[in-house]
């Protein structure tokens, strides 16, 4: 029997985002944050999305959540085309999309009190009366865990965790389907990232939200994902369901990215254990080849000429590594056959 699989809500088709940057001798060099990426995303999954640093996995979500319009490449909601979208069609799209962003203090406007920052949606988007607006507001901060009072706060009366339950009802507050979030906890103590993160899966299974969660924390990835796709360098390197990426990783820097995690529950049951090489190289002088090369402790000559395609290598598992030859052999027993 086939499995049936849902239409994808959110397709990102080939996206690129290249920036000109001018140097000293005004010859511009280009920068490739994202470089033909692609991902899909079903109604009510989360993908996660890791990596290190300058990876690029902010901008793959600001080009999903329409902050952002891509040099190269498609965007499709919910079957339709939103790549160049009209303005109507945007202002659509908005209500449909959200943004909770990593610092949410930076987000929040200082001189406004919490009641105004929850109410604006819904006066920019020309939504219900003034009592109305009020009511969904005081009902909206109760949803996350703070009651009506906070109406009458500003931001910087609050602490980290109560500003970060703001800046997603914020976006709740127009009753979209997909959110991104972006590194939504990383600045939270630990004990706060867990009341954080089972928020988010509360109000997913709630209101049947899609999720596309940014993080560079892979024990944050594990806890929150149904899917996981790993950047390197503005690529996808591998895409698997949680469990098959965690318990049998494929590319050598997702190897590496579980390696690193402190030795704890299921990472305990793990033989296999690589580093990753050196630093991430820069994006405006990226390596031949493999990009991971100049840091894999497999990478061999052809790895060094010649780009590897992300392929499949098991059911929903795929990966973009030459080491494959047999499908659900892992790169360590490639490399020591």
């Amino acid at each position: 029997m086939n499995r049936f699989v849902p239409e994808p809500l959110v397709e990102l088709d080939r996206l690129s985002m290249h920036y000109r940057v001018q140097g000293g001798d005004r010859s511009g060099r280009l920068l490739k944050a994202v470089d033909g990426f692609s991902l899909s995303i079903s109604p009510g999954e989360t993908v996660g999305l890791v990596g290190e640093s300058g990876c690029g996995k902010s901008t793959v979500g600001q080009i999903a959540a329409r902050l952002l319009e891509p040099t190269g490449g498609r965007l499709r909601y919910n079957g339709a085309e939103m790549t160049n979208a009209s303005s109507s069609e945007r202002r659509t799209l908005r209500k449909q999309i959200q943004y909770v962003f990593q610092d949410p203090y930076s987000s929040l406007n200082p001189s406004f009190r919490i009641g105004r920052l929850l109410e604006e949606p819904l006066r920019f988007n020309r939504l219900d009366g003034k009592e109305e607006r009020k009511r969904r507001v005081h009902a909206m901060l109760e949803r996350v865990g703070l009651d009506a009072s906070y109406a009458r706060r500003y931001p910087h009366e609050l602490s980290g965790g109560q500003r970060q339950r703001i800046g997603i009802a914020r976006a709740l507050m127009v009753d979209p389907a997909f959110l991104v979030l972006d590194e939504p906890v990383s600045a939270l103590d630990v004990s706060v990232q867990a009341q954080i993160l089972n928020l988010l899966k509360e109000l997913q299974a709630e209101r049947g939200l899609t999720y596309l969660f940014i993080s560079h924390d892979m024990n944050v990835i594990h806890y929150m994902s149904d899917r996981v796709a790993v950047m390197y360098l503005g690529e996808l390197v591998e895409l698997a369901d949680v469990d098959a990426l965690f318990d049998g990783p494929k590319h050598p820097y997702t190897q590496a990215l579980i390696s690193a995690i402190p030795a704890s529950g299921w990472r305990e049951r793990r033989s296999a254990s690589i580093q990753a090489l050196g630093e991430l190289p820069s994006a405006l002088s990226l390596p031949p080849g493999c990009r991971f090369q100049t840091r894999c402790p497999f990478a061999h000559d052809r790895c060094r000429r010649e780009a590897p395609a992300l392929a499949e290598i098991g059911q929903g598992h795929a990966a973009a590594c030459h080491l494959y030859e047999t499908p659900g052999e892992s790169t360590l027993q490639a490399a020591n056959r």
